[in-house]
């Protein structure tokens, strides 16, 4: 099946949206962790102090971002079957 460049723009934006949302669920699961493990989660974010902060949090979305991109091709193309094909 080949996408047009608009489907494949919805594609990233609709994984960059689900990566984001699991944000917040994330962060109460890693702070309950780290409360019940008894860990810092400096640790978590920036992988044992190799990376600073902010950097480590970037990195963290990427890695839920390719999931999110995978979910995000599986569903895309029932998105598509109601619309006649775009042409270029």
């Amino acid at each position: 099946m080949q996408f047009h460049r608009s489907a494949i723009a919805r594609l990233f934006v609709m994984a960059a949206i689900t990566a984001t949302l699991w944000f917040p669920p994330a962060a109460l699961l890693a702070w309950f962790c780290s409360v019940l493990f008894d860990f810092p989660i400096r640790a978590a974010v920036t992988f044992g102090d190799r990376i600073h902060a902010l950097p480590g949090v970037v990195l963290w979305w990427l890695i839920v971002f390719l999931p999110a991109l995978a979910y995000s091709a599986v569903l895309l193309p029932s998105w598509l079957e109601d619309k006649p094909a775009a042409t270029l």
